[in-house]
């Protein structure tokens, strides 16, 4: 489930919703109106969570799945366990990508204040000119954070660290004596890619 220091939920949401906004098609209709509050993978899937499956090698997670819904092919359809809400589509990972935007949405840094009061740092903190600290994040003492670097909400950077100028890192967790050169992004889309589905699937946390 996406990691709640990176991300708000905007759940619940019907299947009926999911259904009609990712174009699949419920395998059992009178399941329209169950609710989910988040998307999960297979593994850490719950009853109010919808998940997917791309590929029948992982039939054996979706077996042993705790999820309430999930994404699948019409081959597929059969895969589906006890009490999990099928919804058919011919692409699963972007129908989940879908429902990924849908119920969860990244915390922003609103407002004019550059560090957020609500972030929390360490003793010995630097903070060179133009630096963005977002709402949630946390620095580790001693750590040296470079001119104009972005740090979004929820961030964890540990003791010791140097962190370049011009630097972006987002719903991402450091550890201590970490240094990042100049320019880099870290936490932004990378593999999230979800086929033809113009939607990335969200960093999770």
């Amino acid at each position: 489930m996406p990691d709640p220091r990176f991300f708000e939920d905007l759940g619940p949401v019907t299947l009926a919703e999911l259904a009609s906004l990712t174009g699949a098609e419920l395998l059992a209709p009178d399941h329209g109106a169950r609710q989910v509050r988040a998307v999960a993978v297979l593994a850490s899937a719950q009853p109010d969570t919808i998940s997917f499956l791309s590929d029948r090698k992982h039939a054996a997670e979706l077996a042993s799945s705790k999820a309430g819904a999930v994404f699948l092919t019409q081959r597929d359809a059969d895969l589906a366990p006890e009490g999990c809400a099928a919804l058919i589509t011919p692409v699963p990972q972007a129908a989940y990508a879908g429902a990924a935007n849908r119920l969860h949405q990244p915390r922003r840094h609103l407002g004019d204040q550059a560090v957020s009061a609500d972030a929390v740092f360490e003793e010995d903190v630097v903070l060179a000119p133009g630096v963005v600290v977002g709402p949630g994040a946390r620095i580790g003492a001693r750590t040296l954070v470079g001119a104009n670097t972005v740090i979004g909400p929820g961030v964890t950077i540990g003791r010791d660290c140097v962190i370049g100028a011009n630097v972006t890192l987002g719903f991402a967790l450091l550890g201590d004596r970490v240094r990042i050169l100049a320019g880099a992004v870290i936490g932004e889309p990378g593999f999230g890619a979800a086929g033809q589905d113009p939607n990335p699937v969200p960093e999770q946390g």
